[in-house]
């Protein structure tokens, strides 16, 4: 079993962290807290049973999300029960790749939240995050460029982008900006 955490840190002591899941705090011990830091950068495998046993607390509670292999369609499909979202920080981001600097454009600066099968979407048919796109106002534009039919039965876009062409190479890119902190799941 693979986890990846949820949630943002509001605070952390010696021993303990304080995370942030939509305005609700939770206060996780020792054991909890290293787990879930560790699973704030990417996919990571509990290496025992006690550990396996907190993991599953953490996803009982929300603030973690498992998959069983860690092969790019099991990472894809626990990505899409996540909603990417960028921290406030503007680093320095000269020294990122390409597609790094382009990921961040559309999550902090598209004005709605994203999920990662609308990020490969916009990819996979080469929709570039130029400014007249990314302006205030624009949401609805992408909504409707993303689900162009006004009646949505099932998941159609999760399934769709489950086999694009991009879907390795963007997840990989967010797995990179976790590392790196710029964005954070819910």
């Amino acid at each position: 079993m693979l986890y990846i955490s949820k949630g943002k840190l509001v605070k952390r002591r010696r021993k303990q962290v304080l995370v942030s899941r939509f305005g609700g705090g939770q206060v996780l011990n020792e054991l909890q807290s290293r787990l879930w830091l560790n699973g704030l950068t990417g996919f990571v495998e509990p290496m025992d049973s006690e550990e396996e046993q907190a993991v599953l607390f953490l996803i009982k509670e929300g603030l973690a999300i498992a998959c069983e292999m860690g092969t790019g369609r099991e990472q894809y499909l626990t990505l899409t029960k996540c909603i990417l979202c960028v921290y406030k920080k503007k680093g320095r981001t000269w020294f990122y790749k390409k597609r790094e600097k382009e990921v961040l454009l559309w999550l902090r600066y598209q004005g709605m939240r994203l999920s990662i099968e609308e990020l490969i979407f916009l990819f996979e048919k080469k929709i570039a995050p130029t400014p007249e796109r990314l302006k205030k106002g624009n949401e609805e534009a992408i909504r409707r460029l993303l689900y162009p039919s006004p009646i949505i039965i099932g998941n159609p876009l999760r399934n769709v982008m489950a086999v694009a062409l991009c879907r390795d190479e963007i997840i990989s890119t967010v797995l990179s900006l976790l590392k790196k902190r710029e964005i954070f799941l819910i």
